[in-house]
């Protein structure tokens, strides 16, 4: 290699070298593009993921009787159980860095993944508890693998994006086509999508995330502005066409944030992460209201029923509260066993009582607080706020050392904590918006893992010697 001399005779610097001839050139600190075939199969797991909130009739994607509420196809259980073969391979060949990830992974988050099959021993279904935490396992697993396989910092946009984008792509391309596959058949709904989901809620938290991940590649110049306008628009036509008031709260909370994050002013620098603690602080005061633990807190809710354009029924949702809170008093402590309240319109349910007292049956709680108190207990509700709180903590702890990343990860759990006021998407395999909150906790457990790797092998610097000798 070839020596250039600086101005000073005792420092030089080596030159690159140029590359062979048919050698591919990346530019030093650029990311190379070319990925493994196991980089590509970890990607379709994530498809796959995605692909199996796609109900298979789009005419009546909720239409399910009450004999197979919730049950899964032959397909759906063969996707499941190809992603679980494939991901314990993958984990199984890296199985040093596979332990050093779980490690680095939120602590309250892997507490959450062994409280939720210890659940089946008081469950009030334990055949419902054990299908819901196969699914959950699934999802938890398959972010794991895709975390081991060709990392990178933008892996999480990387894989994420793409899927979601076209994902939202197609709903529009079929609501052009056939509208009445992507329409919701509730009178009460009339002219919402539900685009390739089952209901319009979930629709518009994909059409959030898209939003959410447009924004931030603009705001990181990660991609081009052209394909960046177009892919938020997209996003933003299918979060209007959605008409769900819960995503475009989430969406009005989260995309501030991720501004303030990522073209904040100097002078605002040094109190980010106490701006961010008191806005988590008072996300979680509104959740701890609506369980009404604290009496009075309830008025709290004004100014977030002022924003949503709701009364305080929220569409009947004070209601399904008062029925669930009902439910939680037989067992405050650990819950009724995970996923196993609402199994269907059956008599044998508890939540059978929602047909005779509401003449209707919501399928959730409409809260992700309550739905994991109901599960879980309040055992499982102080798993959940230390989850919470450790996802921030680690995310700042991103940002110090890569500010882009770390307001991302910040951003999409702002949106989750927002979305969980009004639907129960915590910890759960069948919403996709709770998928890739999940991916996302994996990813930043990844990120920290790699920085520490990287602060362990930098030579230490000498000290200096006592009295400057």
């Amino acid at each position: 290699m070839e020596r250039i001399h600086l101005k000073s005779p005792h420092v030089a610097a080596v030159a690159p070298a140029k590359p062979r001839v048919g050698q591919r050139f990346v530019r030093p600190g650029a990311q190379s593009k070319r990925r493994s075939p196991l980089s590509w199969v970890a990607f379709a797991m994530f498809v796959a993921q995605i692909s199996l909130f796609i109900p298979p009739d789009l005419l009546h994607p909720t239409g399910v009787s009450a004999a197979d509420y919730g049950a899964p196809s032959a397909t759906s259980r063969a996707i499941k159980f190809a992603l679980i073969g494939i991901s314990l391979a993958i984990m199984f060949s890296r199985a040093r860095l596979s332990r050093a990830l779980l490690q680095a992974v939120n602590r309250p988050f892997i507490i959450m993944l062994v409280l939720i099959p210890l659940s089946i021993a008081w469950s009030i279904d334990s055949g419902a508890t054990i299908a819901r935490f196969v699914s959950l396992f699934t999802v938890v697993i398959s972010c794991f693998a895709i975390c081991l396989v060709d990392w990178h910092r933008r892996r999480f946009q990387e894989v994420v994006l793409p899927v979601i984008t076209v994902f939202l792509v197609a709903s529009l391309v079929i609501g052009l086509i056939s509208p009445e596959l992507v329409l919701e058949e509730d009178i009460l709904l009339k002219g919402s999508w539900h685009g390739l989901c089952s209901q319009k809620n979930e629709f518009g938290q994909i059409a959030s995330f898209g939003v959410i991940l447009w924004m931030h590649a603009w705001l990181s110049r990660e991609v081009k502005w052209v394909y960046a306008l177009m892919g938020l628009a997209v996003a933003a036509t299918c979060l209007g066409l959605s008409k769900s008031s819960t995503a475009l709260l989430a969406t009005f909370f989260a995309v501030p944030m991720l501004l303030l994050l990522q073209r904040q002013p100097p002078a605002l620098r040094p109190y980010l992460p106490y701006m961010v603690g008191i806005f988590a602080g008072l996300c979680v005061l509104y959740a701890v209201a609506i369980l009404n633990l604290v009496p009075g807190l309830g008025l709290l809710l004004k100014p977030f029923l002022l924003l949503t354009g709701k009364d305080f029924t929220f569409s009947n949702r004070v209601i399904i509260w008062e029925i669930v809170r009902e439910h939680i008093a037989l067992a405050p402590i650990l819950g009724t066993g995970y996923g196993a309240y609402w199994v269907g319109p059956v008599p044998t349910s508890p939540s059978f009582v929602f047909l005779a007292r509401m003449w209707m049956y919501p399928t959730q709680s409409h809260n992700g607080f309550l739905e994991i108190t109901n599960d879980l207990g309040f055992v499982g509700l102080t798993v959940l706020m230390c989850y919470v709180v450790v996802y921030i903590r680690q995310s700042l702890s991103v940002f110090k050392f890569d500010r882009t990343e770390g307001a991302l990860f910040i951003a999409i759990m702002f949106q989750q904590i927002i979305v969980n006021l009004q639907e129960a998407v915590w910890i759960t395999p069948k919403v996709s918006s709770s998928v890739m909150t999940m991916f996302a906790t994996v990813a930043v457990g990844r990120m920290l893992l790699e920085r520490q790797r990287q602060l362990q092998g930098r030579p230490k610097q000498p000290r200096k010697a006592v009295g400057g000798t």
